[in-house]
């Protein structure tokens, strides 16, 4: 057994599972769900394969913590920048750069955006809970600025509406940006361009 195996295996629990995510957050990012293999992980990991099971009973339960981290880590990141503006347009517009910067660099993320042809249900269940964390998240900046939907009776559900086309005009562009090696700057102000009169519009600074 090697030194960096010897101190893995001596590690506590709670830094294993940390190892095994990290890795599985790459390997899934790379392969997708049905290609990645649990023994590629552990080594990736510095750990056995048993010590991967000892920590998530198979691989989709693998799979959806890495997607519910990808998820938090994304809304996190996009809350962040929005907040740090004031103008509610620069704050939209910083909410879509964070979003393809983190869909850039990294992968699981993507995954988490675009779908995984190859996974099996409790996966695809994992990922319409983090799609709707995030939906939620995006709902919540959009109510943060007072203007938007003002004076609507039905304002927090339009805005959840109104979130979801934004998520999926996104998405579509975040796949587009793969397909075609699109920076992230780029992406965002095109976003930027297609949904800003809309949400201008529904913020009364129009």
């Amino acid at each position: 057994m090697s030194a960096l195996a010897e101190r893995r295996r001596r590690l506590p629990p709670a830094q294993r599972r940390e190892l095994i995510v990290s890795a599985a957050a790459e390997e899934f990012g790379r392969r997708g769900h049905r290609d990645a293999r649990m023994e590629d992980i552990a080594r990736a990991a510095g750990v056995t394969k048993a010590v991967v099971y000892d920590h998530f009973p198979t691989k989709s339960a693998l799979y959806a913590e890495v997607l519910s981290r990808a998820s938090d880590e994304l809304v996190t990141a996009v809350t962040e920048a929005a907040l740090a503006q004031d103008d509610p347009r620069e704050r939209f517009r910083a909410a879509l750069r964070a979003t393809f910067e983190v869909v850039a660099a990294r992968p699981d993320v993507r995954r988490l955006l675009l779908g995984d042809p190859g996974a099996d249900a409790g996966v695809t269940k994992a990922s319409v809970k983090a799609q709707r964390r995030a939906r939620r998240a995006l709902t919540a900046l959009y109510l943060f600025e007072p203007r938007f939907l003002g004076g609507r009776p039905d304002r927090e559900k339009r805005a959840e509406h109104v979130a979801q086309a934004s998520m999926g005009l996104v998405n579509a562009l975040a796949a587009l940006g793969i397909e075609q090696r699109l920076s992230a700057v780029y992406l965002a102000d095109l976003a930027f361009e297609l949904l800003d009169p809309g949400m201008a519009e529904l913020a009364g600074m129009r």
